[in-house]
């Protein structure tokens, strides 16, 4: 069964704000079959951005355009975003976030987090 790899918005506005490829980074980084993937939740918040004018609309149009592009699978998912990935995080797949309430919260519970560092690779938080 594939390891699960689950995105959330501000991990998908890194290649647009700092010129990181997230897919080649996962890639190199997760060893063996996994799987992308992107709750519902996230996909609104990015149309949402993507709509609008505000400093985030064009990294919000590139990141819809590689998940569609990478063909993330896109999970449906309800209540808060970081609820669900919390959630799915215990039950082993590994989380890919920038927030950083986000990546504590993450690491009290023992959940795998990758992570933008130092603005220029990923790596495991």
């Amino acid at each position: 069964m594939a390891l699960k790899v689950l995105l959330d918005t501000n991990f998908l506005l890194i290649p647009a704000q700092f010129k990181v490829d997230v897919f080649e980074e996962i890639r190199e980084l997760v060893h063996g079959e996994y799987e992308l993937v992107v709750p519902k939740m996230v996909l609104f918040e990015l149309m949402r951005l993507a709509a609008g004018r505000g400093k985030h609309s064009g990294a919000a149009r590139l990141a819809l355009r590689m998940v569609e592009e990478k063909k993330v699978r896109v999970e449906e998912a309800g209540g808060k975003a970081d609820d669900w990935l919390l959630e799915q995080g215990r039950g082993g797949a590994v989380v890919c976030t920038n927030d950083a309430g986000l990546i504590k919260l993450l690491r009290e519970n023992n959940v795998k987090c990758i992570r933008l560092r130092g603005k220029s690779q990923l790596g495991f938080a």
